[in-house]
């Protein structure tokens, strides 16, 4: 570019947004309804958690029972369940987006956790200890009864929930102890290959616009988690025990292999909430026990754990967990501010002066100042999300079509910590235009219109709805 062209351009740097927290899909903080007890009770579980999730969370995740889900066969939650209705309800209201699991073993359960009526169908079982080791019914999970309801209630889960406007993400396995894919319980031990087939095909067929996770390191073997689910159907990657020697060295090396183009999805070790816990994870971990004395350092470690590993999600969890995360609040803002992806112009340039019907050239760098990455790449969303930069009259919220352009070779799954991303969009201001003065704008949009929001930028200029003002831009008429 000739001294002259650069005297006819307006470079601008903006301000980056490195505390705020942006809700972004598939990245944040979460928070959870996890019932391995009695479920929650929506209006008491909203007042307690409303502060944090109005001011912290980005994801409500409810982790249930499948026998709170469908208690009678086809009666399902979300029909029929004033108080799922009302917690689902209490999320949106908070600006929250959806995860879910739904499991099917009874260990260490309040009640039994798959419904009866798949029992009294024919669906054979065993019986394993849940709460206080008494005794609940599990089924085998290559028994064909168990398989056949277990595959019509997926199909209306799906048919509820396989939506990316409300929905992040969907833990697609649900078997072995809660759900996580351990101590399986079989009829026939050979059979488990077989089965991990029939639970790929069953969510992947039916659940396809919303991100699927697998727990990682599952009982099927992790050579079969990677080849099967991570990369053969394109999973995300779900990894408890973060923050703990349950973490292996081998898990964290394939992890960084995995990433960028895989993410994981993290969650906390848990260690209960016994008042004695951290002396005994002291003891009892060989990883991080010497550094352990407090609450606050178990959970420390477990973020920097998230951190080190490019976690985009990671859990406040529980009424009782998020509440003694409260009181250390520069932990909750660590994450906010360094977890998951966070998507910032670090530069831009542009002509500041235009003809109607003339061509010429935007040139943009991005960064990412989150340690994660946006699942751009993953089949289910398709690339949805690209730069793109409009011209908007003044005054005017919404930019005509025609004054818009999307830079489709800017890849922002691509986009990871510590490097520069630079483009050169050419566009052509069009015939239909009026002469004045306009104002430029970019955004990250979602391209595809399947209801997901476009993303919010870290920068701190002015903006209206998903369009941040870069400056303005004179257009002359012919």
């Amino acid at each position: 570019m000739s001294d002259i062209e650069e005297t006819r351009r307006k470079r601008v740097s903006p301000a980056l947004e490195r505390e705020k927290l942006l809700r972004n899909p598939a990245t944040g903080w979460m928070l959870y309804d996890d019932a391995a007890g009695e479920v929650a009770d929506a209006e008491s579980y909203w007042e307690a958690m409303d502060e944090a999730a109005r001011q912290h969370a980005s994801i409500f995740y409810l982790r249930w029972r499948w026998s709170d889900a469908e208690p009678e066969e086809g009666r399902y939650a979300w029909k029929y369940d004033d108080n799922f209705k009302a917690l689902i309800e209490g999320a949106r209201k908070r600006g929250l987006r959806l995860a879910f699991r739904f499991y099917v073993a009874s260990k260490d359960n309040l009640r039994q956790s798959t419904p009866d009526f798949v029992r009294v169908a024919g669906a054979e079982g065993s019986m394993q200890d849940g709460e206080g080791g008494v005794p609940l019914w599990s089924p085998y999970i290559d028994d064909p009864v168990f398989q056949e309801k277990l595959g019509n209630f997926v199909a209306a889960f799906a048919e509820e929930y396989d939506d990316p406007s409300r929905v992040d993400f969907i833990d697609a396995l649900g078997l072995g102890w809660w759900g996580e894919g351990h101590n399986l319980n079989l009829k026939d031990p050979n059979s488990w290959e077989s089965v991990y087939y029939w639970i790929l095909d069953l969510y992947s067929d039916h659940f396809r616009k919303v991100l699927l996770g697998i727990q990682y390191n599952t009982a099927f073997g992790w050579e079969f988690d990677e080849d099967l689910a991570i990369r053969g159907r394109d999973y995300i990657i779900r990894r408890d025990g973060l923050g703990s020697f349950w973490f292996s060295d081998h898990e964290r090396e394939r992890f960084e292999e995995l990433f960028p183009r895989h993410p994981l999805f993290g969650e906390r070790c848990y260690w209960g909430d016994r008042p004695e816990m951290p002396d005994l994870a002291a003891r009892d971990d060989a990883r991080f026990g010497d550094r352990i004395h407090s609450w606050r350092d178990l959970d420390e470690v477990a973020i920097e754990d998230a951190l080190t590993h490019h976690a985009n999600t990671l859990d406040l969890r529980t009424v009782v967990d998020t509440q003694r995360f409260m009181g250390y609040p520069e932990l909750i803002e660590r994450f906010k501010r360094e977890g998951g992806y966070r998507l910032a112009l670090k530069e831009a340039s542009f002509s500041k002066c235009l003809g109607i019907g003339q061509s010429t050239t935007i040139e943009h760098t991005w960064i990412n100042l989150g340690t994660g990455v946006l699942p751009n790449h993953n089949q289910r969303w398709a690339q949805k999300y690209r730069p793109a930069f409009a011209l908007l009259a003044e005054g005017s919220e919404v930019p005509d079509k025609s004054m818009i352009w999307i830079d489709s070779t800017a890849e922002p799954g691509d986009w990871i910590a510590e490097h520069e991303y630079p483009y050169s969009l050419e566009i052509t201001v069009p015939e239909t235009i009026r002469p004045g003065r306009y104002r430029l704008a970019c955004a990250i949009l979602n391209t595809l219109g399947d209801g997901m929001p476009s993303l919010q930028i870290a920068i701190t200029n002015d903006r209206v709805k998903e369009w941040y003002f870069l400056g303005s831009i004179e257009v002359e008429g012919s």
